[in-house]
């Protein structure tokens, strides 16, 4: 998943967007990040070139309290550099960024560009049906609809440039919290642990198995069965998600909508991977690299001593993508799957 974070002169929030979520390291997603003041200097200079090398950042004249690099191009806001160590973030993830124009490049990589004000928007939407857009008449009919059909999310961030650093601070602390909603990966237990473990033993349940002791709610099973239907020829229910016990589901949202999904059922130390499905718009999107990457790593910081899962074998896809994550081959199963009937591979992760 590529998200493009865009501004005006791409020294303030969005280069600070693209720090706070690249900082934060989830798997499979990517951020980047352009201005627009950039690309306006940049397409009056270079408007008939067709080269996104052109720009040099020494054309843009930013504003003064920048911090500038060894060979004098200017980097960031230097207060945008201190909101990161204001959120504990290493400033090593915007340090050295030098502000670059929007560019036909950029907009075809990015799944998801998300702007700062609703001006951004419509200065993009302009940008995308213009011919003076660099490289725009270089693109087939269908890539030019991709590209003017790209999603925009406006997530309403004022401008701090000239305010004191307590602005800019809490100009971060925003945007972090609208990047949280934008992309997240919300682990959930269909069952509290406890209450389930309640109505079968007499054993005092371990805490430390019971996630949020809250269950699956209603619309959450709605949305993975959504997710079922559109994945799966035998999709669970959403009363099935609701009624699984010792299950942990790994929920990817995007804009606040669920758009994939992982099962991860828990016996002792063992993990089992039930399911993962994600929306057929957002596959090879790196949707499902992020979510068995969630599954694992909390696999192992449980001390879990394996994660494993069956996969068709007709499915060299998934096959690949777990392979990437070092699961080994340990078995097969007979005619495991049906609709249509197909043996299965085991394969699994040792911690």
């Amino acid at each position: 998943m590529n998200i493009l974070f865009v501004c005006s002169g791409n020294t303030c929030r969005s280069p600070l967007a693209m720090a706070v979520l690249n900082s934060a390291e989830i798997k499979g997603v990517v951020a980047d990040s352009a201005g627009l003041s950039v690309a306006y200097n940049y397409y009056e200079n270079y408007g008939n070139e067709n080269n996104d090398n052109n720009y040099n950042s020494n054309n843009y004249n930013s504003n003064s309290n920048s911090v500038n690099g060894s060979d004098n191009t200017i980097l960031v806001n230097e207060k945008s550099v201190n909101a990161l160590e204001y959120l504990n973030i290493n400033r090593k993830y915007i340090i050295h960024y030098k502000p670059k124009p929007l560019t036909v490049e950029l907009c075809k990589k990015a799944d998801i560009i998300a702007v700062m004000e609703n001006s951004h928007k419509l200065f993009i939407e302009s940008f995308f049906k213009s011919e003076n857009f660099n490289g725009l008449n270089t693109l087939s009919k269908e890539e030019k609809e991709e590209i003017k059909n790209k999603k925009i999310i406006v997530l309403n961030i004022p401008d701090p440039f000239g305010q004191s650093q307590e602005v800019y601070n809490k100009t971060a602390l925003a945007l972090k919290e609208k990047i949280n909603e934008l992309i997240n990966i919300k682990k959930i237990s269909a069952k509290s642990v406890n209450s389930v473990k309640a109505k079968n033993s007499t054993e005092n349940p371990k805490n430390d198995c019971n996630l949020n002791g809250n269950g699956i709610t209603e619309k959450e099973a709605e949305e993975l069965e959504i997710i079922e239907k559109e994945c799966f020829k035998k999709p669970w229910s959403r009363q099935s998600f609701k009624d699984s016990v010792n299950t942990e589901f790994y929920i990817y949202y995007l804009n606040r909508s669920a758009i994939g999904y992982v099962g991860v059922l828990k016996v002792l130390n063992e993990r089992y991977i039930t399911n993962i499905g994600v929306l057929k718009k957002y596959r090879n999107k790196k949707v499902a690299v992020s979510l068995l990457d969630a599954a694992i790593k909390n696999a192992e910081s449980e001390n879990a001593a394996f994660i494993s899962l069956e996969v068709r074998k007709s499915n060299t896809a998934a096959i690949n993508l777990y392979k990437k994550f070092n699961f080994k081959l340990s078995g097969e199963r007979k005619n495991f799957y049906t609709s249509p009937l197909e043996d299965a591979y085991i394969f699994t992760l040792n911690f």
